[in-house]
């Protein structure tokens, strides 16, 4: 299979890598599922980011708090860890019930393909601020502005950003907006079809969107 850009792709994202042309990539931005029962996806991404993303260049995966030191070993066997952004939550606070914690923000872990990364111009605050709850299009949704700022610092205009559990395809319509390339890949058909449905109606207006 010929990998183009601009384009989503249905399937496991190890069995698509394949196609994708080594260090190609400069930038991942993804989120993956946080329950337990998809922890492996962790292990993936950390394969799959290691593969493709050019050196020294970035990693960024939302993540939720219970399993973070899980999260956090096994993306790490692939990548270096580097900070961790947080995303506050704007409205009320979630609940987490297994935990009896009510939670106000969201880690935004941040990873590099080697030892350092490539140095941006200016400093990017680790605090970004929700937009919203932007679940219509999926369970597990974020919106497109909290996604508008790590792309306009951390990549330039005609560059490749993978997201390799890409839902409804929030990240690739973000890269879209921004002039950014995309390469969107999500196991379930249901949202590989939601998500190109997105993108072939893409406007400005989508930045306020849901996921």
């Amino acid at each position: 299979m010929t990998i183009e850009l601009n384009k989503i792709y249905c399937g496991d994202c190890l069995d698509v890598m394949k196609d994708i042309p080594d260090k190609s990539i400069d930038l991942v931005l993804t989120d993956p599922p946080y329950p337990f029962e998809f922890i492996e996806c962790w292990s993936k991404l950390g394969i799959v980011s290691k593969g493709l993303l050019k050196d020294k260049h970035y990693c960024f995966a939302y993540s939720g708090s219970t399993y973070l030191p899980e999260v956090l070993s096994r993306v790490s066997e692939h990548l270096t860890y580097w900070w961790a952004h947080i995303l506050l939550h704007t409205g009320a606070h979630q609940a987490i019930h297994h935990r009896r914690v009510m939670s106000g923000y969201k880690p935004i872990l941040m990873f590099v393909n080697g030892d350092k990364g490539i140095e941006r111009d200016g400093y990017f605050k680790d605090t970004i601020y929700g937009a919203g709850r932007s679940k219509k299009l999926h369970k597990w949704g974020q919106a497109v502005a909290e996604l508008a700022g790590l792309i306009d610092h951390y990549t330039e205009e005609g560059d490749t950003i993978l997201d390799p559990f890409c839902g409804s395809g929030t990240t690739c319509v973000a890269a879209k907006l921004l002039g950014r390339n995309y390469i969107g890949i999500d196991i379930s058909p249901e949202y590989c079809k939601i998500a190109e449905n997105r993108l072939r109606n893409t406007e400005e207006c989508l930045f306020k969107e849901s996921k």
